[in-house]
């Protein structure tokens, strides 16, 4: 998602060191020269197809995933995806209640958003109704400031959104959106900024809101959800793992868990000495195999 999700930023990022009077020529051709010579070996990698492979299964576009919807893969078919993929991101039960539908990204007692970010978003939005409905202006808020950087972060923080709208498996997804957070951190310490300015209770509120959400985050961290995700990280797959002894154990393993590439590398890595390169070389092999058997 990185991949994708920088070169989008930067432009607004760039705009915004413009306008704020910051950016200056010389500064702008380093920044250039470092950012293309740095990305080279990216380039040649994707040319190449070393790092599209994971892409090509999980894409918007890709054939299998296409005929297995029924749709031909035309312009409007697409967009549509594309767009309900996006809009999954800002369903309320993702940001405020369960959050990410796997384990593996989420609790499911809370929402991607934390009370913290609640509180934030809380404040800068009845900061921004009361001062537009008012007329008002907040002088200790330093509107000019604060008001294109508000703009800049919500454009960054959509502008992440769009790598894991361009896949078709668990959606709304969390790890592909991570790229947003530092986003959503500044947001949120902008809003919980602009709210202590024009009521100083803020701050200690959200001081406890932090700790009481720490204390209870932490309660499920430690107690219901290593229970509840056992399955997600492998706990049964690691008991195999450790009682196969023979090479006709080795392959039963692998046939188990031929369609979690993650299982199948680890026990690899772990009873067999494989490196990480390697893994990947033969679980493509053993996939692309099954493939063609029609067992995958």
């Amino acid at each position: 998602p990185i991949r994708l999700q920088i070169p989008l930023t930067l432009a607004p990022v760039l705009l915004f060191r413009h306008y704020s009077g910051g950016l200056t020529m010389r500064g702008f051709s380093i920044f250039l020269i470092a950012f293309v010579g740095f990305s080279l070996p990216l380039v040649f990698q994707l040319i190449s197809g070393n790092l599209m492979a994971r892409f090509n299964d999980i894409s918007l576009f890709s054939k299998t995933y296409l005929m297995s919807i029924g749709c031909q893969g035309s312009g409007e078919e697409l967009l549509k995806l594309f767009v309900g993929n996006y809009l999954s991101h800002f369903r309320p039960d993702y940001l405020f209640f369960t959050g990410d539908s796997n384990y593996i990204h989420s609790t499911h007692r809370f929402g991607i958003l934390s009370w913290v970010d609640i509180l934030g978003l809380v404040s800068g939005i009845c900061i921004t109704v009361f001062t537009i409905s008012s007329k008002l202006h907040i002088k200790s808020l330093r509107v000019k400031q604060v008001g294109p950087l508000s703009i800049l972060l919500i454009i960054c923080i959509l502008i992440a959104i769009i790598p894991a709208a361009l896949t078709n498996d668990g959606l709304p997804h969390s790890l592909r959106t991570i790229g947003a957070w530092p986003f959503v951190i500044l947001l949120t310490s902008l809003g919980v900024w602009c709210g202590c300015r024009v009521v100083k209770a803020v701050l200690p509120i959200g001081i406890i809101i932090a700790g009481i959400f720490a204390y209870c985050l932490l309660s499920v961290y430690f107690n219901e959800y290593p229970k509840e995700s056992k399955g997600m990280f492998g706990f049964w797959a690691r008991e195999e793992a450790l009682a196969a002894r023979t090479d006709i154990d080795w392959l039963r393993f692998m046939y188990r868990y031929r369609t979690q590439d993650y299982h199948f590398r680890y026990y690899l890595m772990n009873n067999k000495g494989l490196g990480c390169s390697k893994t990947r070389e033969m679980w493509f092999s053993l996939r692309d195999y099954l493939k063609a058997q029609g067992k995958y």
